[in-house]
């Protein structure tokens, strides 16, 4: 049998039972998904020092990636704000050299816990630490968007609370 035939095979029963109406909802899902990571995706670039073109890139690339070696049905990846805060601070620390160090590190990581079957373990991990992760990573983010907003220019710091002390010290005057 050749590779087509084996292609089509597998399109085949996979898309078995795919309907007219199963289209038009994955059709709506996905321009719902677009409009929401493409500004998404543009701000990671220019967050990044990089262009808006190379954030756009990265998440097409990412939603091709995880489309084609996913596992499940009903599945969504694109750029978060808990990984850019993390990364913006390796990247202007190391370079590019240590965000993708950082991405190898963390995709052997992931694939050893799905091997290891660690996802079984999230249940366990009380609401009041994810809520907190998650309020916490919204306080980077919001320090980090003084500047701009203000339309200042600070120097840079290692943690939010030295941002913020030194804004007190320095009283910038908005723009």
């Amino acid at each position: 049998m050749g590779r087509f035939a084996i292609f089509r095979n597998l399109i085949t029963k996979e898309f078995a039972g795919y309907s007219e109406g199963d289209l038009r909802h994955d059709l709506r899902s996905g321009l719902t998904v677009a409009a929401v990571s493409l500004p998404l995706a543009l701000a990671y670039g220019i967050a990044s020092g990089m262009t808006p073109a190379a954030g756009l890139v990265t998440a097409i690339l990412a939603g091709i990636i995880t489309g084609l070696i996913g596992g499940t049905s009903y599945q969504m990846s694109g750029p978060t704000g808990a990984m850019s805060a993390v990364l913006l601070v390796i990247l202007h620390r190391t370079g590019l050299a240590g965000v993708w160090t950082a991405t190898l590190i963390g995709g052997f990581l992931l694939i050893m816990m799905g091997i290891l079957r660690f996802g079984r373990y999230v249940v366990f991990i009380p609401t009041p630490v994810i809520t907190g992760f998650t309020a916490g990573i919204a306080v980077i983010i919001a320090v980090g968007q003084i500047d701009p907003a203000l339309g200042i220019q600070t120097p840079a710091a290692d943690t939010s609370i030295l941002k913020i002390s030194g804004y007190l010290a320095n009283h910038p005057s908005p723009n």
